[in-house]
């Protein structure tokens, strides 16, 4: 089910975020002001992109300090793509496809994974993070994700963007 407007709010916040509008603690208080919970359950959402979208937004700073994605701390050209997907994901009326999935360490959503981490020093959960992605990375085309098919990206992508791409020298 598509939650239109989670959807609307979540694709602005992430906007507002990367164009350097708002600094990475504004972003954070604007979710929780909206119920959005970045370590929240996947099922705890309605729509089942809201909650991976959500945490792979959470991830893109870090919260040492107050800042905006300008000047130095502005995103890549490849991690600005990568985002700017997301939003036009969000912006679709397209289903989420992939299976539920944690983007987020498994030692920061549950005391067992928080006790295997410091007895491992930090091995285990990302060995395991890592063996979880790989086996559903496989569920659909990663490079286009969260659309699970690349011709499902190329449609939207037409829909909103109807002008020939053209490609950067």
């Amino acid at each position: 089910m598509v939650d239109r407007k989670q959807r609307d709010i979540l694709a602005d916040m992430i906007h507002e975020l990367i164009i350097g509008s708002i600094s990475n603690y504004e972003f954070e208080n604007s979710i929780y002001q909206y119920g959005m919970r970045p370590l929240a359950s996947p099922d705890q959402w309605q729509d089942a992109a809201i909650g991976p979208l959500l945490e792979r937004a959470w991830c893109l700073y870090g919260d040492s300090y107050e800042y905006h994605f300008a000047g130095a701390n502005s995103l890549s050209r490849k991690d600005r793509a990568e985002v700017l997907r997301w939003i036009l994901f969000l912006r679709s009326d397209s289903e989420y496809q992939w299976t539920p999935f944690r983007f987020i360490n498994p030692a920061l959503v549950s005391s067992s994974g928080c006790v295997l981490s410091l007895l491992t020093l930090g091995f285990w959960p990302r060995v395991e993070s890592q063996r979880l992605f790989a086996e559903w990375s496989q569920f659909g085309e990663f490079a286009v994700w969260p659309f699970s098919t690349r011709s499902a990206y190329d449609q939207v992508y037409a829909d909103f963007c109807p002008l020939k791409r053209i490609r950067a020298v």
